[in-house]
């Protein structure tokens, strides 16, 4: 009996040594990992329902609740190791504040970049910068461009999984600084970890599939002041022949708080969902 489990525990092991090194680069720091003439198609749908929303004011106290919609669909070509364009194809956005009883349609946003070729540059620190594929900006798309960079260094890969090989069980913590930006907010501060859980088949493709943790604040990128803070969890499936998030689902309570006015300030808390799908064609 004991030979036996003493042949168990070296075939164990065996089996653990073998797993251990089975290992993933999961990201490549200031270059694409696809090759050129790759063909990336980018949907996301940002959902926040029935939050609670609180208007204060010197006179009296307001309550009520906001709804929000926001598809957008993104289709990016990879140009070279460094460079890609990207064109926001189509944006919506629907949704109401209801204060006191009634209902206020959400207010229209611009979307002076929609259709609009802009070529990304990476570069090898891990920044990035955009521009119009031609012509010249207006103020309207230079302010967008603006913020189009700091959504892409938050997407930051190397941030969020480092360059250095990762297997299943693997877990660490990513400085939210290092994200520069996370779901329009900036200057971040908090918590926030990453599991390697899996690798799994996702429609055909071998991924690992990732869990995120966060409990992170800041401040809104590129509008009215404003203070975010988002506590929740993530699940990514990430492609690990292609090294793009291949699906993403987010959760969090998410809680802004600003002052549209003098002397008056609103705070809104909520569910927050986001669902981002990506599809991959090479060349």
């Amino acid at each position: 009996m004991m030979r036996r489990f003493t042949l168990g525990m070296v075939a164990g092991a065996g089996l653990l040594l073998a797993a251990q090194a089975e290992e993933y680069v999961l990201a490549e720091k200031g270059k694409y990992s696809q090759p050129a003439g790759t063909k990336l198609g980018k949907q996301a749908v940002l959902e926040i329902t029935g939050a609670k929303l609180t208007l204060t004011t010197p006179e009296k106290t307001i309550e009520g609740t906001s709804t929000r919609k926001e598809s957008r669909l993104d289709s990016i070509e990879i140009l070279s190791p460094t460079q890609s364009r990207e064109v926001l194809e189509k944006k919506t956005l629907e949704g109401k504040i209801t204060l006191s009883g009634q209902d206020r349609p959400m207010p229209d946003e611009p979307v002076p970049l929609q259709a609009v070729p802009v070529l990304v540059e990476r570069a090898a620190d891990g920044s990035f910068t955009a521009k119009l594929e031609e012509g010249e900006p207006t103020p309207a798309q230079a302010a967008h461009l603006a913020k189009l960079v700091k959504a892409l260094e938050g997407e930051s890969e190397v941030a969020l999984y480092g360059d250095t090989p990762r297997k299943p069980g693997d877990k660490w913590t990513v400085d939210p600084k290092n994200l520069r930006s996370f779901a329009d907010a900036e200057k971040l501060t908090g918590a926030y970890t990453v599991e390697f859980v899996e690798v799994k088949d996702f429609q055909g493709t071998p991924c690992a599939v990732l869990k995120s943790t966060y409990d992170v604040k800041g401040t809104a990128i590129g509008g009215p002041e404003a203070s975010l803070s988002f506590k929740g969890s993530a699940i990514t499936h990430r492609s690990l022949a292609d090294r793009a998030d291949l699906d993403v689902k987010i959760e969090a309570a998410m809680v802004m708080e600003a002052q549209p006015g003098p002397g008056v300030t609103m705070r809104v808390e909520g569910p927050y969902k986001l669902s981002e799908t990506v599809t991959v064609k090479r060349p």
